[in-house]
């Protein structure tokens, strides 16, 4: 190879294949979970044991991936929950060993965390036990698309990504994309805080976010009349603690 222009041949069964190039900046190893992802009732489920983590490390450090893609879609596109399982010290290897980004798509949602997250992702694993990325739409229709997102270690959820990011991309419905959006992450107490995103020509929209939890794309102006609603119970109910003083 001269200038690292293409990708290495490395070996791979049909479930591994390296595109793109190092010189372009693009080179990907692309994971297909397709026929290892099972789904009961509406939800999808795929798991990347240890000889398939190996390789998908082998063909990412040939490859030198700036991305590993990991497929687990299914065949209809239509589950509303997913949970993908690695094996923790695949995760520790890709941190340790590459410079990739990992995007995990599902029907319920496309993930994608950059170095820094999959940083703060490998301290909580570790080496042992698995790392889980759970999916599930709460909510999709004209009104609303509410999703949780969560990633549960053997240690414990990572409940931050230590300045890391995490773009997330979750599909919507065809009247809603018709409004204005927004993203909105909803705390423990149903708290409501705009985050930054942006509605895809696809339909599909898209955010940003150094932690998991629940969110919600729904019409700004909606979104803008809860928050001040919030705003508004709050500031009563700092009146009422004031006025007892």
């Amino acid at each position: 190879l001269t200038g690292g222009t293409t990708a290495p041949s490395v070996p791979a069964d049909n479930t591994i294949t390296n595109s793109g190039s190092e010189a372009a900046g693009n080179s990907s190893t692309n994971v297909n979970l397709s026929d290892k992802t099972t789904v009961s009732g509406d939800k999808a489920e795929a798991t990347v044991d240890s000889d398939l983590g190996n390789k998908i490390v082998e063909n990412a450090v040939e490859n030198k991936a700036t991305e590993v893609v990991i497929k687990a879609e299914t065949s209809k596109g239509d589950s509303t929950g997913a949970s993908v399982t690695l094996p923790a010290e695949t995760v520790q290897a890709i941190y340790e060993k590459t410079e990739a980004t990992v995007t995990i798509e599902t029907d319920s949602a496309s993930i994608s965390l950059d170095q820094d997250a999959l940083a703060a992702v490998a301290a909580q694993a570790g080496t042992t036990g698995e790392v889980k990325l759970i999916v599930e739409i709460r909510e999709q229709n004209k009104n609303k698309v509410e999703v949780d997102l969560k990633i549960v270690t053997d240690k414990g959820t990572v409940a931050d990504f230590n300045g890391g990011n995490v773009t997330v991309s979750v599909p919507g419905d065809k009247e809603l994309a018709k409004k204005k959006l927004v993203c909105v992450y909803i705390d423990e107490n149903g708290h409501m805080s705009k985050v930054k995103g942006q509605l895809n020509a696809d339909g599909t929209f898209t955010f940003t976010t150094g932690h998991f939890s629940t969110y919600a794309i729904l019409a700004e102006e909606e979104a803008d009349a809860a928050i001040a609603e919030q705003k508004a119970a709050i500031k009563n109910i700092d009146i009422k603690l004031t006025s007892k003083q």
